[in-house]
């Protein structure tokens, strides 16, 4: 009987996730950030992803990635003068701002990480828990 109950709170838990990641997947091309970095999420839903490695700077990486990728499938086009407008193409004070932006994201991310890091050691200090 338990685990047929189990396996019912199962099936429930997964049918939402399901949900949750097709929702996900059609937002995901309309709004990519939102896709990474969910603004809906619960704070232990936060921190999950945060824990996961989806942070801000992220994103920016992946628009480097991108960046990259789109210039090196055209660059014989590229190089004949052919432009897509595609992020390939960004011009190089664009450029420079994302890498701005990128260099203040990771420090916040680091000044974040850090109060985590105080946290959990007074979470875990002998004093704070008799």
């Amino acid at each position: 009987m338990a685990e047929q109950v189990t396996q019912q709170h199962f099936q429930c838990c997964y049918q939402n996730w399901m949900a949750q990641h097709a929702s996900r997947a059609r937002l995901a091309k309309h709004d990519g950030p939102s896709f990474l970095l969910p603004t809906w999420g619960t704070t232990i839903e936060n921190s999950l992803l945060w824990i996961g490695g989806c942070k801000p700077s992220l994103i920016i990486q992946l628009v480097y990635t991108l960046c990259g990728s789109q210039l090196d499938a055209h660059f014989a086009e590229f190089l004949d003068g052919v432009r897509h407008g595609n992020m390939g193409y960004i011009s190089t004070s664009q450029l420079k701002n994302i890498d701005d932006l990128r260099a203040k994201t990771v420090e916040d991310e680091d000044k974040l990480n850090s109060r985590v890091e105080n946290l959990q050691a007074y979470n875990t200090s002998p004093l704070c828990n008799p």
